[in-house]
């Protein structure tokens, strides 16, 4: 996957696949919510293996489903509140982050899709995703105006750098036996349970307090990209002067550590 280090680290917006992806301020966000963008980014910028605690709560076992699949049923059927589907987020979403309108078609026509759906007996999302997964070749995102279209393969490289912008982890996580991945989504629901209430906002105060150089004033023009990576520098600092204290008052042994490898300008 093609980083965009320079790209990001200067606040630029990113090109890829004839798009432009937004790398957006912290004013830009503010107008639309933390909670709006943060489900642009659920739809957008989370692959399957991030939603496996939502996925879990359906009985959807994501190890079973593409990327595009699991995109596909959520844009289709899954509502983000009684009255409100997801795809709303998700049109708003891709009109926020490359400035295009798009709507997904069927190639051949959801009325036939509606048809095979039907034909579940016991109608549940596991069963609906075996239909979407047996056509997701067929499905595609298209602006009706420039006729661009995104299939899933131009969708993944999307997503692949909405993930980059946000400082979205990009490793996927194996497991070894179904019993592992049972006790790591436990492990995720409880902590999204008991969540500290970090945002963009609030790191977005600790590196502008953090930093003498910077005033208050100038962080909504920064983009998210940027406060993200203050912070992350800010915290491996932090790091590197807590081990040089520890070298110099001898409660680290100078033998096992690489003090190169902790500095805070090495690239990690």
């Amino acid at each position: 996957m093609i980083k965009h280090d320079e790209e990001l680290l200067f606040g630029e917006d990113v090109k890829i696949d004839g798009f432009t992806i937004k790398n957006p301020t912290l004013t830009e966000i503010k107008e639309i919510s933390w909670d709006e963008y943060q489900n642009y980014i659920f739809m957008l910028g989370y692959k399957h293996f991030d939603k496996m605690v939502f996925l879990d709560s359906i009985d959807i076992d994501y190890e079973e489903f593409s990327n595009w699949d699991i995109f596909i049923l959520i844009y289709l059927y899954i509502m983000k509140d009684e009255n409100t589907p997801m795809r709303d987020s998700c049109n708003e979403g891709f009109k926020f982050f490359t400035g295009i309108d798009f709507d997904m078609y069927y190639e051949f026509g959801f009325e036939k899709l509606k048809e095979e759906v039907s034909k579940i007996e016991t109608f549940n999302f596991n069963d609906i995703l075996n239909v979407i997964h047996e056509k997701s070749s067929h499905f595609y995102l298209k602006d009706s105006t420039s006729k661009i279209v995104i299939d899933s393969v131009v969708f993944e490289d999307i997503s692949n750098v909405i993930r980059e912008i946000n400082n979205i982890d990009t490793r996927q996580r194996k497991f070894s036996n179904s019993l592992t991945k049972k006790v790591a989504i436990a492990i995720e629901k409880n902590k999204m349970s008991n969540s500290d209430g970090l945002n963009i906002f609030n790191i977005a105060r600790n590196v502008a307090w953090r930093n003498y150089s910077m005033s208050i004033l100038d962080i909504p023009k920064l983009t998210i990209s940027q406060i993200y990576d203050g912070y992350k520098a800010l915290i491996d600092i932090d790091n590197f002067n807590n081990v040089m204290s520890g070298l110099y008052s001898g409660t680290i042994d100078s033998k096992s550590i690489n003090v190169n490898k902790v500095h805070w300008a090495n690239k990690k």
